[in-house]
């Protein structure tokens, strides 16, 4: 298992913003719990947790704030390490923080990237997929459990299809990375996220459309008072893990570490060469136990494959609420 696995989030607290000659700064402190046997290991581990932040990421509330350095530190009593650590995110809008290429500003009230998403939209979306699965009298909504085989148990292959819905709506911030169009696009959300008020439990979602676009605003003397970015998103929602499900079969088991060819005799026996008395290879895929041996009986197997990678989605800082309080 990942040193991941043995770390536990307990919680967070901030510390109070200060501000001084126009430049604010404050940090938030998450607090994690560690088992004893891998505390050397950890604190590069905390760097890959969920709620840990990247540099130049905007703060969670105030989206002029970027982080700026990020600390680790373990809790000890004496010399003796307690498990607890701390992660120190510490968050600035000094632009001398960053260096080149970097727009961080001092928030005011008109600034177009502190307002609420626009455009926004939910239209209904047909998703084909394969048929697998089929409900039963007791099942629940998206939860079908009857294998969709025919009267011998074989599975059959049919499409079917879902209504999803199709999230759309754009948002505006002050600097979009254009690398994140290539990162986000076709991910799916790692952890569960909340984007104009839809709850979106992990795994998910999956981010179809990131179309940046450069804004610019003008003053009174029409010069150019600032540049911001605006975003135009489409997330689909599905109604389940979003995951890749096919039939366990084929034309070979897997034994002792080692893969055989599939043989069967005129009395329905399957087996490998060895094992079959005047068998013939098989010439169609035989149902797998899902762990490379032969199915017994009525038993289908299904494998499941993640074809989508599980993003952060935290970086593209996503509002949270659909309308302004």
């Amino acid at each position: 298992m990942a040193y991941t696995d043995y770390i536990s989030y307990i919680g967070e607290e901030s510390t109070p913003a200060t501000l001084t000659n126009g430049i604010t700064n404050t940090s938030r402190i998450l607090k994690y719990y560690v088992s004893d046997w891998i505390l050397g290991g950890a604190p590069l581990s905390l760097y890959s947790m969920d709620q840990v932040p990247v540099e130049k990421s905007q703060h969670p509330v105030d989206s002029t704030l970027l982080v700026e350095s990020i600390n680790v530190s373990n809790v000890q009593e004496g010399d003796r390490l307690t498990g607890n650590i701390f992660v120190t995110v510490n968050y600035t809008n000094n632009s001398n923080a960053f260096g080149a290429g970097t727009a961080v500003n001092v928030a005011r009230s008109n600034e177009p990237w502190n307002d609420p998403p626009y455009n926004w939209s939910v239209t209904p979306y047909e998703m084909p997929r394969a048929l697998t699965k089929t409900y039963d009298t007791n099942d629940a909504q998206f939860g079908p459990t009857k294998d969709f085989v025919n009267s011998a148990k074989d599975p059959l292959s049919a499409e079917t299809f879902d209504i999803l819905p199709l999230l759309s709506f754009s948002y505006n911030l002050r600097q979009f990375d254009i690398d994140w169009v290539r990162r986000f696009t076709n991910t799916i959300n790692k952890n569960q996220v909340t984007v104009t008020d839809c709850k979106i439990p992990a795994k998910h979602g999956l981010i179809k459309r990131l179309a940046p676009s450069q804004e610019i605003v003008y003053d009174s003397d029409g010069d150019i008072d600032y540049y911001y970015d605006r975003v135009d998103v489409e997330i689909l929602v599905f109604n389940a893990e979003i995951k890749l499900e096919v039939i366990d079969q084929g034309f070979n088991l897997y034994s002792g570490d080692k893969k055989y060819r599939i043989y069967t005799d005129d009395k329905g026996n399957f087996g490998k060469f060895e094992d079959i008395t005047n068998g013939s290879p098989i010439d169609t895929p035989a149902r797998l136990d899902g762990a490379g041996g032969i199915a017994t009986g009525d038993e289908v197997n299904y494998l499941t494959f993640q074809d989508k990678f599980a993003a952060n989605w935290s970086t593209l800082s996503l509002p949270k609420i659909r309308r302004a309080k």
